[in-house]
């Protein structure tokens, strides 16, 4: 086999790997997070620091998609 077909193949099967994985912690771990986020929120409107507000859920709602896609796109990244 080629080294060079040797290679792709291998940073073919990390990087499928990494967005399998990746899947996988979006099935079963974000779950867990979105809950203890909401209840880290609630504290915040509790406290004051923060104000129960639509523009407060777009903004969260919306940075929470940005680091969903990350996710992947870094187990992409770092499986290869």
């Amino acid at each position: 086999m080629r080294t060079s077909l040797f290679i792709a193949i291998v940073l073919l099967a990390g990087g499928l790997a990494g967005i399998i994985h990746g899947l996988v912690n979006l099935a079963l771990v974000e779950p867990y997070l979105d809950k203890a986020i909401g209840i880290e929120n609630q504290h915040l409107f509790a406290s004051g620091e923060a104000k129960d507000t639509p523009q407060f859920w777009v903004e969260y709602y919306s940075y929470r998609a940005w680091q969903k896609g990350g996710q992947l796109l870094a187990g992409a990244i770092l499986g290869t």
